[in-house]
């Protein structure tokens, strides 16, 4: 069995930290199946690290074993009583992120909430405004809740992080607004929600210099598209 040499955990990385880099090495790594041993060298952690992680992401669906030693990722949320399967957009769902799109001259994006041990975001679906978009957020990037507007939409709706009074403003306000995924792009955010669930969220990005002054004006507009989505799969379930 071929051996691969590991870095040593980066100082100060946290768990979903490093589970971000084993799903980031899968995804890097393209469709298909992937044994265990690509996955450790991609993600230049150790085996033991790797299998823990992939262990977690078994059993809560993010990823699916096909065969002996040989996995792909899978981003269906099994076994969880109410969930709401949203790997892709419905025709509805993409008019209505067109129409928010025009109307804002801005980047929608859709994104869905990946309520795995370790909570993930990934961007299933979006329409690039006029100024095209980021590569941080394209269809199929996974990242942590701790990054961007997304992330703490999710996080206030699932009463957890690392400041929760700051995460109740989010949540009573129904939006949040960060720098990113780049220094010179905003993010607006809403959730996603069936009932008190955060299933996703839906962000409008734009550079700086273009949407700084106008975030006011999206979030109505925001939160009336993630309404209408979030019915829209209710009705499907």
């Amino acid at each position: 069995m071929p051996c691969f040499e590991t870095a040593p955990t980066r100082s100060g990385e946290r768990v979903s930290d490093r589970a971000f880099r084993v799903l980031g090495a899968m995804r890097s790594m393209g469709p298909g199946t992937h044994s265990l041993n690509a996955i450790v060298g991609r993600s230049e952690l150790s085996r033991s690290t790797v299998q823990r992680i992939m262990q977690s992401a078994l059993r809560e669906g993010l990823i699916t074993q096909m065969g002996h030693g040989r996995y792909a990722l899978s981003l269906v949320r099994e076994g969880r009583p109410g969930a709401v399967d949203v790997r892709s957009a419905s025709p509805e769902t993409r008019q209505d992120m067109h129409s928010l799109r025009e109307s804002l001259g801005m980047t929608i994006c859709l994104h869905a909430a990946l309520l795995v041990d370790i909570p993930l975001q990934t961007c299933i679906e979006w329409c690039r405004g006029p100024q095209g978009a980021p590569v941080e957020v394209s269809p199929g990037t996974v990242r942590p809740l701790t990054v961007d507007a997304v992330g703490r939409v999710i996080l206030a709706h699932l009463g957890n992080g690392c400041d929760p009074d700051d995460l109740r403003r989010v949540r009573a306000r129904g939006y949040s607004v960060t720098v990113g995924p780049t220094s010179d792009h905003l993010m607006v955010a809403a959730p996603l929600l069936q009932g008190d669930v955060p299933i996703g969220a839906l962000s409008v990005i734009g550079r700086r210099e273009d949407c700084e002054s106008r975030i006011p004006a999206f979030v109505a507009p925001l939160r009336d598209a993630c309404a209408s989505v979030a019915a829209r799969l209710s009705r499907h379930r």
